[in-house]
């Protein structure tokens, strides 16, 4: 179980991290999840880049390195579980330095400024260190460099020392977050193998029940009208690759090629190969039962 909510965490505890939920939050915190951090190669080349992107923000400032202590890691004077580690501190102008990279795939991210989730873990770092502005130089894949500050907002780090101690008081006490859309993982992660074999559901979850039904129902006549549309065009293709209106390409309809192993011919003639090589893995799958009532 980790000892405190840090700054990176502070995005996810408010429901507005891109990677990460507050009940994932919430288990890793709780020991009960691994954390899966570092797993992606976004995150892994962030750390990667880390320090030559601190190094091009002091060039451009013409500061020198003596100036920084880097990977510094602080905790609230009142609640130390509630911390930061910081990628660099000014020494001696309390100023924070929070270095970042940008993939093709978040610059829209950044049209309007420093993204909200992190705006927060910029005033979360603020709130634990008392510190007065978070400097957040970053490298956009594009080959483009910007330095981004955030201003501290009294009124923000109160509201996330709040938030904070709230979320820890949930942990300690084992209240999980309500769950949302983008736990699938996490609860797969959370609950991987069937343990006993059944639970009575509360009464309301029928409702719940009929919903999912009824959202079935409506997804499967929709993916219907879209595959019959898109049968129509294709008939007026017919051998052609790409369909054109004024000149312009609207549609497309390619061949390709795809590698594969006949796994039932694999097995009847070289069953030994297909032994040593078969990976077998478990999951879980939903499934609805019984009728409407």
């Amino acid at each position: 179980m980790r000892d405190y909510i840090g700054s990176a965490d502070a995005a996810a505890m408010l429901g507005m991290s891109p990677w990460k939920s507050s009940l994932q939050l919430y288990l890793e915190l709780r020991g009960e999840i691994d954390s899966q951090d570092k797993t992606s190669d976004e995150i892994e080349f962030g750390i990667t880049f880390e320090d030559v992107v601190i190094d091009e923000f002091l060039r451009r400032k013409r500061w020198t390195e003596h100036t920084v202590k880097r990977q510094c890691h602080l905790q609230h004077r009142e609640h130390e579980f509630l911390g930061a580690t910081l990628d660099g501190l000014i020494m001696g102008t309390c100023q924070i330095i929070e270095a970042k990279t940008a993939t093709i795939y978040r610059v829209d991210d950044w049209a309007d400024g420093v993204p909200d989730y992190y705006a927060v873990q910029a005033h979360w770092q603020m709130m634990v260190t008392g510190f007065a502005k978070v400097y957040i130089p970053v490298y956009f894949d594009s080959r483009r460099f910007e330095i981004y500050e955030v201003e501290r907002d009294e009124e923000i780090c109160k509201e996330l020392l709040e938030a904070g101690v709230e979320f820890w008081a949930q942990v300690q006490a084992g209240e999980p977050p309500a769950v949302t859309s983008r736990d699938t993982s996490t609860l797969a992660r959370w609950f991987p193998r069937v343990e006993v074999p059944s639970v009575e559901l509360r009464s309301n979850l029928r409702s719940t029940i009929e919903r999912i039904r009824e959202l079935g129902d409506i997804i499967k006549s929709y993916e219907d009208e879209k595959e019959y549309l898109v049968n129509t065009i294709k008939r007026d293709l017919g051998e052609a690759e790409i369909g054109l209106m004024d000149g312009e390409m609207l549609v497309s309809w390619k061949e390709q090629s795809r590698e594969g192993i006949d796994r039932a011919l694999l097995k009847e003639q070289e069953p030994g190969i297909y032994d040593k090589y078969r990976k077998d893995s478990g999951f879980r799958v939903f499934r609805l039962h019984g009728g409407k009532k």
